[in-house]
């Protein structure tokens, strides 16, 4: 379900059939949990796998997340939710790892716009690139980046 080289995990592409992070070694920085058809995150997901400084989870159909989903993640700095259906009240639990460095959200279909003053309700100070890039994206005002110290259109 999973194979690992050198600092990386790879348990993407199981369809469904897994359904949890399992135990991996301790060098494992980078995991790569895409294609899983995972809705929602529940509280402490990653509780087997702390020392993670990248998560991708892209393609899983995600919803919703638990506010405690990352809990315990102390050096998370990079994650990527490309095509899900999340939009930026369920991605709040993302928004308050304070590691966090990099954000990636192209194409969650739920979104349409970024909330005014967003940034300003976390503690992600660390946050300096969002990637987003949606078709249905509507506007935003500039107020909404006031923490932020990059923004891209990848």
């Amino acid at each position: 379900m999973c194979w690992c080289v050198q600092d990386m995990a790879d348990c993407s592409g199981n369809g469904g059939r897994l359904q949890f992070v399992p135990v991996l070694p301790p060098i494992i920085k980078n995991l790569n949990f895409s294609s899983n058809n995972l809705t929602h995150i529940p509280s402490d997901f990653f509780s087997n796998v702390t020392q993670l400084s990248s998560i991708n989870l892209t393609a899983n159909g995600l919803v919703s997340m638990d506010q405690h989903a990352f809990r315990g993640l102390r050096s998370l700095t990079d994650i990527t939710l490309d095509n899900n259906s999340l939009d930026f009240n369920s991605v709040r639990p993302v928004l308050n790892i304070s590691s966090l460095a990099r954000l990636q959200m192209c194409d969650n279909y739920n979104v349409t716009y970024i909330p005014n003053n967003i940034f300003l309700e976390f503690p992600s100070t660390h946050l300096r690139q969002l990637g987003y890039c949606w078709k249905h994206f509507g506007s935003s005002q500039s107020d909404c980046f006031q923490t932020a110290q990059e923004s891209r259109i990848p």
